[in-house]
């Protein structure tokens, strides 16, 4: 993640890198860049980079499991998913649909 940015008060360019060490030898070749004149402190750059990631980190763990009907379970949710087959060990995953 590369973000660029811009601080009238002091004219200077504000030059920012974040990376997901995990997944660096997987993908070293992308990399995004974001340029955008409203940020202006380096603290403002190294925060949305981090949303930016988190967000990123998040879509990477999408899947689909069938369960059987919980009246208590609500969109947004946290669960712990549990299954040696799948090898999942009280993985959390946020609960996005319900059908």
């Amino acid at each position: 993640m590369h973000i660029e940015g811009y601080d009238a008060d002091n004219v200077v360019s504000i030059i920012t890198d974040s990376f997901s060490w995990q997944q660096m030898d997987c993908f070293s070749d992308r990399i995004k860049t974001i340029a955008d004149r409203n940020i202006g402190t380096i603290a403002a750059a190294q925060t949305l980079a981090g949303a930016y990631l988190r967000k990123a980190e998040i879509a990477g763990l999408d899947g689909m499991i069938q369960v059987p009907v919980n009246c208590g379970q609500q969109l947004y949710d946290v669960i712990d998913i549990t299954d040696d087959r799948a090898g999942l060990s009280g993985a959390k995953r946020r609960v996005i649909g319900l059908l």
